[in-house]
């Protein structure tokens, strides 16, 4: 992903300042299923601040003993990195907040739906989801 990927809409540009990594993990492929209550959560990071100026960053991070995630930022080439290790049968969606909310969210949200077929997309979270 680009620090920012000039969306016209909804996108979160990565920057100096604090934010949070969104992430949620369902057991069915329904995203919008509010009776499947997902795992989720969010952490705060700061991705442009570290201690000196390398040309990259890595670092890994157990959200849940079911989904890892791993990122590299290149500072060069102003790129993060995300690989994502999940163990569901259901969707899995993570992403970038600055409130660590997943309402306004930048999300990357994936899976793999009844019929075996796999799907990917990355999208703005414009309404609460969970009640």
């Amino acid at each position: 992903r680009k620090f920012d990927t000039g969306d016209s809409v909804g996108d979160i540009p990565i920057t100096k300042d604090d934010m949070f990594f969104t992430w949620a993990l369902g057991a069915t492929d329904d995203i919008a299923d509010r009776h499947a209550r997902p795992m989720r959560g969010a952490f705060a990071v700061n991705i442009l601040q570290v201690p000196s100026v390398p040309t990259s960053f890595e670092r890994k991070v157990e959200l849940s003993n079911d989904f890892q995630l791993s990122y590299n930022i290149n500072f060069l080439m102003r790129r993060i990195t995300f690989e994502a290790t999940v163990a569901s049968t259901g969707y899995v969606g993570f992403g970038i907040s600055p409130s660590g909310s997943m309402y306004n969210a930048d999300m990357i949200i994936g899976g793999v739906d009844d019929d075996g077929i796999s799907y990917f997309d990355v999208r703005i979270i414009l309404q609460a989801i969970y009640a």
